[in-house]
């Protein structure tokens, strides 16, 4: 029996009641690719746009879209910001923060128990981890930034899929308290080279990786 370690310990997150699932992907059988849904990559903006564009919820492990060899689209992150925004997310959604008064609940034993522990949640579980089993050879990477949405725009128009992705709308905004409490921790991290050396050695699977692949860029996979 082949025994699926990352497959379990993802169902054990059902604890947290989270949406995210092992392998969730959007895939569009028409042109066979799928894109996988990192959370804090502008997933839910994914899940928002591209179903408009015969993209359908899928699973790319159970569906076996590699056995069929469809192409991945994967959205990569700086790991430090990622990390800033998911650690946002994970104290607001479990309310161990509170929206009126989040900084009273930032105590030092907290903060110790947080960069003891980095990974907390699948918002701030590594990127390569949601990428088992994909060839990064034979993927189609876009950087998270402010030309996201105009970089998938021209890919799916490349594609032969026609859209009109609002290129001017920024995917990844979020609340107002959820970028103080980002901003906080990624200011503590900038200010503190222990800090920080702590959360790169933790992600350094996901900096290689960044640094090894090619993001498409409109004019071309570059």
């Amino acid at each position: 029996m082949k025994i699926k370690n990352w497959q379990t310990y993802w169902k054990s997150h059902n604890l947290w009641f989270d949406a995210h699932v092992y392998g969730e992907c959007l895939v569009n059988h028409t042109t066979k690719q799928f894109c996988v849904l990192i959370p804090k990559n502008a997933s839910t903006w994914l899940r928002k746009q591209l179903p408009t564009y015969n993209f359908v919820l899928g699973n790319y492990h159970t569906d076996g879209l590699l056995e069929k060899a469809y192409t991945p689209i994967v959205v990569l992150r700086d790991p430090v910001d990622r990390w800033s925004s998911g650690l946002a997310e994970f104290l607001l959604r479990r309310a161990i923060v509170t929206i009126v008064s989040w900084k009273e609940h930032i105590t030092q034993p907290l903060i110790n128990l947080i960069f003891a522990r980095v990974c907390l949640d699948e918002h701030t579980e590594s990127q390569s981890m949601y990428l088992e089993g994909i060839d990064t050879e034979q993927t189609v990477f876009l950087e998270h930034n402010d030309d996201l949405n105009s970089d998938i725009s021209h890919y799916l128009n490349a594609q032969g899929i026609n859209n009109e992705l609002d290129t001017s709308e920024k995917q990844f905004q979020t609340t107002s308290v959820k970028r103080q409490v980002k901003g906080y921790f990624a200011e503590l991290i900038a200010n503190n080279n222990q800090l920080k050396e702590k959360i790169t050695n933790y992600y350094q699977v996901d900096t290689d990786l960044i640094q090894s692949v090619k993001y498409y860029k409109q004019q071309g996979n570059t």
